[in-house]
């Protein structure tokens, strides 16, 4: 069995952040097939696999020590990038079937994540680093 040259274990130290960038390209995806109506299943399906590359990121950068700062932070924009652009593409796509008080408990539920966002593009792009 050949063994892994040390160039080949360097570019498998990207994947997990190749994970993360992949979930900010499919919050594109979930939020078109969202606004234009497509199937509902088509849209979970590729929602999910947006989320799963949330949690096999954090799997492979654990189990091989694949962990950057740049990682971190790209996941925490990551994570909110998907469930803002998910919920506001919903949002949108049913403002004329919703009511003002739906409307109000949809941003409520979502309040954590807007009101945290800036903060988590201020770090990213600041150079901070995060707790």
């Amino acid at each position: 069995m050949k063994k892994e040259t040390k160039e080949e274990l360097s570019i498998l130290r990207h994947i997990p952040n190749l994970l993360t960038i992949s979930r900010i390209l499919l919050t594109f995806v979930v939020a078109y097939l969202i606004l234009t109506q497509n199937k509902l299943s088509l849209i979970v399906v590729v929602f999910v696999i947006a989320a799963l590359t949330d949690y096999f990121d954090g799997v492979l950068a654990r189990k091989f020590n694949w962990t950057s700062e740049f990682g971190r932070k790209a996941d925490i924009i990551a994570d909110r990038f998907l469930w803002i652009g998910t919920a506001l593409s919903f949002f949108i796509a049913m403002r004329d079937v919703l009511t003002w008080k739906t409307g109000l408990q949809l941003a409520f539920i979502m309040s954590r994540e807007i009101i945290t966002a800036p903060f988590a593009l201020v770090s990213f792009f600041g150079g901070k680093s995060i707790p």
